[in-house]
């Protein structure tokens, strides 16, 4: 072998090993070792406080999260399903994923955001009829609750 050759394989070998220790690790965010989607904060417009819960699904008119009930901070019964029409999402934090997720406060939100929050949903493919029927009847919801 060259000199060069050895060289550059040392390197290579040396940036392929370095480049597993840097950010972190699915197996460090519990939604990411798990069927769920990502934990997400959402703000809608004219509302004092984040609803915190998981992200089940996007497209191009709406966010679909399960979270708790909570008023004035109190949670009041089991989770509910909600779909949030994007008009009326002021921002999105995803959890542990930094900002290449979020949707900044007052921006709007773009289609790359979209797509990368679509891939981190609980259902990326879309949610059928049929799932959104369960979803609801595990939660004991007769429909989505709608923020337009």
């Amino acid at each position: 072998m060259t000199r060069q050759l050895v060289r550059a394989t040392a390197l290579l070998a040396c940036v392929l090993a370095s480049a597993c220790r840097f950010g972190a690790k699915p197996s460090d965010i519990d939604w990411m070792v798990s069927p769920e989607g990502a934990r997400i904060a959402l703000r809608v417009v004219g509302e004092p406080q984040d609803r915190v819960g998981e992200l089940l699904a996007v497209d191009d008119e709406s966010v679909l999260m399960r979270s708790p009930e909570v008023v004035e901070g109190v949670e009041l019964r089991r989770p509910k399903i909600t779909r949030v029409a994007w008009g009326s999402v002021d921002a999105i934090d995803v959890d542990r994923l930094g900002g290449a997720y979020d949707v900044r406060r007052g921006l709007r939100v773009t289609d790359e955001t979209r797509r990368k929050l679509t891939l981190i949903s609980r259902f990326p493919q879309g949610i059928s009829p049929d799932i959104l029927a369960k979803l609801l009847a595990a939660t004991k919801q007769t429909a989505v609750d709608e923020i337009k």
